[in-house]
């Protein structure tokens, strides 16, 4: 891949990120839409840029209301690497948010133990994430 292409993706990725920002800021819907645009080309332009399709699909499940769309962003990911623990965390968390209970503990239950790999690998995984997904599963397998 040339170094051009790589240099418009993370530009792209960049000017995506800035869109959401201030889509969040104003509530202007077209900013979101504005940054699912740029983070489809950043992605586009180097498919090896994870983080602009995991960025599109939370943007399409938390801002945007679009679950499907974000549900095949994350499992597109998780196809290419079964155990990304962002992808595996904010999938839970869509499917959560969409009352999608069984789906969400697995995919929760996988990031706790993906994150306790990381740990005894000395990789260090945020704690506001794990409490969160804690908190969650602990819910969810007594609903389950």
């Amino acid at each position: 891949m040339s170094l051009t292409r790589l240099l418009l993706a993370r530009v792209a990725y960049l000017q995506g990120s800035l869109h959401r920002a201030f889509g969040n800021r104003t509530g202007f819907r077209r900013e979101h839409e504005n940054a699912a645009r740029c983070f489809t080309r950043a992605y586009r332009l180097d498919p090896l840029l994870r983080a602009a399709l995991l960025d599109r699909g939370i943007l399409f499940w938390r801002e945007m209301d679009r679950l499907p769309e974000a549900l095949a962003d994350f499992d597109t990911l998780l196809a290419a690497d079964p155990a990304y623990s962002p992808a595996l965390l904010n999938r839970g968390l869509a499917y959560h948010a969409a009352g999608r209970f069984p789906e969400a503990l697995a995919d929760l239950e996988a990031f706790l133990a993906r994150a306790d790999e990381s740990a005894l690998a000395g990789e260090p995984v945020e704690a506001v994430y794990l409490d969160a997904a804690r908190r969650i599963a602990t819910e969810l397998r007594d609903m389950v």
